[in-house]
């Protein structure tokens, strides 16, 4: 018997021959046997994809070398080439130059072998890269040709203000006399970056230790020492002053008194440990001491202590605190070099910013780095795998917290897991994502506002881990590579669990993965929403993604070399998906970067199908054309003012076509292949299965393509023929309607059937039918 089957629609990509058998999955009736160098559409068609352009050769094609997408604006988008020891940049599919013909480069610290454990994160001009075995760095773009490269400070810019003095203004009859002490911050002028505090003011004039032509020594040599004064001292146990000019050996440096008499007192360290001048030297007579702060009343009737200081190179303002219950609270602000304090309650809910640098030295560099709430985020280092640290917020490298903590403090927490892991990608969706090796967790606020140091939630939400590749953001999906099995996972929030569920985006393609890896990845919006993924046996891979449509189907791309780096770009009205590429040419391995080419044409003359090419525009017709020198020695497709020209050798960087030709391109061929799945058909209970089944012929509906070949086997494949009512030695047009052709017979269990593309023309396939013989069961 005969019947007739159509396939509307291709949107289910390729599966794996396992799934053959699934005839009742929704997907079958979509899905393909093999989608080969074709990409299958949201709405889906499926067509051939585009070429690449070739850009340049990395500067040193024997190590690695990796691909990094950086925006600069809407207009202007780079991909940065990460090599061993440099860095290059790309745009529009050129090179950028200090000269027109020498690559700009900036030098940087890393080696081939640890290229694409790089994470990097970009804001603005500034692009973050971190690595646990380099110290976290920042890529600045001042100019096209104008990049640093630099570390990171994790402490104030600004130094912290010197020589900070207090003197007192008594009341006229003082009584009561207190110790008063201020230390000093300088402020830039976003009031975001706040230096250390300057040491505690010491008081404006230096006293003797003892009297002017007096016989009691100013220090007594002994265990524990005595100090003279010449005058009372009114100082109290605990007060701290600096001893200079003693003439003893370690005594000069800050002390703290005790046992005070009228005109005498001793002193110990911040241990406790009584000062001991036995063994010292001897006693010079010209010590002095100052006092941390100064003596004053400030309830009393005309009482004020005034501070001051020099400037600070920076600083806008200054904010100035005093010492109350144990902490240094603050009291004011000033844009001036001196402050009056008559008696202002200190606030000790903000205190001077203590700060902190965690990233120094070797085992203390983080790996993952990315943004969240107007923080910077890092995670990662070797000491300490599983530690988030967030900077304070509104500043990029601002470390510093408070005591007591406040909400805009930089945030150290550590991940408390049943496994060791460590932080491999911090990710920004609704909430903070944390990907470590064998588990998911989300970070949020207690109380649903912005995470603060005292509202940090941390929850698992599931246990599969991924690997290193950076994991791509669509939409308010995520997808990363699984730490283990080689396949690509789906992170999603689900509002029945209030939480994030995974799903692996691979299921009905293991044979994609399966013990692979995937090394590199990418995610183009337009004009496709496509996500790009580099399979360690040198394969790329796309997934046509729209997960609201649960659009997911999976193709695979070759090409004469190997994949090994992509990433993507915004230019124009679409992304340019850029690659590295290792080939062989002229019997030498080289890695080349190229450029896929848009899919957007105007006429067929206009359209890019080969790899790795170029093309002749010059205007005048012409035979030969010159300059291929990176496609030496290989057989090139070639289109020419539209037509399909024979392949060519390259030999000495030229080829010679038959006839002259004004538009040519040319590049190394493309086979696109798709394959139908095994028919299931309502003929019988089991549809169809178990019967050998024969299509005789096949019906394409196509659009604005040319070149179609189509047959039961690769080796058995019959011709579309191209040529309709051309003029004679005019390039046939490119089709849009249902053609027919009939195929080679063949038997066999499946009746599936290939359509190939070889030429360098476009192909898309919006439907297919087949009719098919059934044979007896």
């Amino acid at each position: 018997m005969s019947a007739r089957t159509q396939q509307r629609s291709f949107a289910g990509g390729e599966v794996t021959p396992e799934f053959w058998a699934h005839i009742d999955d929704a997907k079958y009736q979509s899905g393909l046997a093999k989608c080969r160098n074709f990409i299958v559409l949201p709405h889906g068609p499926a067509q051939n994809r585009p070429g690449t352009r070739f850009v340049r050769e990395v500067k040193a094609s024997v190590y690695p070398t990796r691909l990094i997408p950086f925006t600069y604006s809407s207009t202007q988008t780079i991909v940065i080439e990460v090599g061993q020891g440099y860095f290059r940049f790309h745009t529009q599919g050129a090179t950028i130059t200090t000269d027109g013909t020498t690559p700009y480069e900036v030098s940087n610290p890393y080696h081939a072998e640890d290229l694409f454990e790089i994470k990097y994160v970009q804001s603005a001009d500034v692009l973050t890269l971190t690595h646990p075995g380099y110290q976290p760095l920042e890529l600045r773009r001042l100019g096209a040709t104008n990049w640093t490269l630099s570390t990171i400070s994790f402490v104030s810019a600004l130094p912290a203000p010197s020589s900070v003095s207090v003197s007192a203004t008594l009341a006229s009859s003082p009584s009561g006399l207190v110790t008063y002490s201020y230390v000093v911050t300088a402020v830039n002028d976003s009031a975001l970056d706040e230096s250390p505090q300057s040491s505690v003011s010491l008081n404006g004039a230096s006293l003797p230790l003892n009297a002017a032509g007096g016989t009691t020594p100013g220090i007594t040599i002994s265990t524990p020492a005595v100090l003279n004064t010449p005058v009372t001292h009114n100082l109290a146990e605990g007060d701290a002053i600096d001893l200079s000019s003693t003439g003893l050996t370690g005594v000069d440096g800050t002390w703290y008194v005790t046992a005070p008499g009228d005109k005498y007192f001793s002193v110990k360290n911040s241990s406790g440990a009584l000062l001991s001048t036995v063994g010292t030297g001897t006693y010079s007579g010209t010590g002095q001491y100052r006092l941390h702060g100064c003596k004053n009343n400030l309830l009393q009737t005309g009482a004020s202590n005034a501070i001051s200081w020099p400037t600070v190179a920076g600083a806008k303002r200054y904010y100035i605190y005093k010492f109350s219950n144990g902490l240094y609270g603050y009291i004011g602000q000033t844009e001036q070099t001196s402050f009056v304090d008559s008696d202002i309650t200190a606030d000790v809910s903000k205190t001077p910013p203590q700060q902190q640098s965690p990233f120094s030295g070797a085992g203390n560099y983080p790996g993952a780095v990315s943004y969240f709430e107007q923080r910077r985020c890092f995670a990662g280092t070797t000491s300490k795998p599983q530690t988030l640290w967030m900077t304070r917020s509104g500043t990029e490298s601002n470390m510093s917290y408070s005591l007591p903590t406040r909400d805009d403090d930089a945030i150290t927490f550590r991940v408390a897991a049943r496994e060791a892991n460590t932080i491999r990608h911090i990710v920004p969706l609704s909430n903070l994502v944390l990907l470590t090796g064998s588990a998911e967790w989300r970070v949020t606020s207690l109380n649903s506002d912005a995470i603060t140091p005292s509202t940090v939630s941390v929850r698992p939400q599931s246990f599969i881990g991924a690997n290193n590749v950076s994991p791509l953001i669509i939409n308010n999906n995520l997808i990363y590579a699984a730490a283990r099995g080689g396949h690509i996972r789906e992170l999603a929030y689900a509002w029945q669990s209030s939480g994030y569920v995974t799903g692996d985006l691979s299921l009905r393609a293991p044979h994609l993965f399966d013990n692979l890896d995937i090394v590199d990845a990418a995610f183009a919006k337009s004009p496709q929403p496509i996500a790009w993924f580099v399979s360690s046996n040198g394969k790329l891979l796309g997934l046509t993604y729209v997960p609201e449509q649960q659009v997911g189907a999976w193709h695979q791309h070759d090409t004469d070399g190997v994949f090994e780096s992509v990433a993507v770009v915004a230019e124009g009205s679409y992304d340019a998906v850029y690659v590295v590429v290792r080939r062989t040419i002229n019997g030498a391995s080289v890695r080349y970067i190229e450029r896929f080419a848009p899919r957007l044409f105007d006429a067929a003359e206009d359209a890019f199908f080969v790899d790795c090419g170029a093309t002749y525009a010059g205007g005048a017709p012409v035979t030969t054309i010159s300059g291929l020198t990176w496609l030496e020695g290989k057989t090139v497709s070639i289109l020419a003012d539209g037509a399909v020209m024979p392949q060519r050798v390259v030999s000495g960087g030229a080829i010679t076509l038959d006839q002259p030709a004004s538009t040519v391109h040319i590049g190394l061929p493309i086979t696109a292949d798709i394959q139908t799945l095994p028919l299931a058909l309502q003929v019988d209970s089991g549809f169809g299965q178990g019967r050998p089944k024969n299509v005789s012929r096949v019906w394409l509906r196509v659009y604005r393509s040319g070149g179609i070949w189509a047959g039961p086997s690769e080796d058995r494949l019959s011709e579309v023929k191209p040529r309709r009512y051309e003029d004679y030695g005019a390039a046939p047009g490119l089709r849009t309607e249902e053609l027919g052709l009939a195929v080679p017979a063949s038997w066999s269990d499946g009746g599936s059937i290939i359509v190939r593309q070889i030429d360098p023309l476009p192909l898309t396939i919006c439907g297919m039918t087949l009719e098919v013989s059934v044979g007896g069961g």
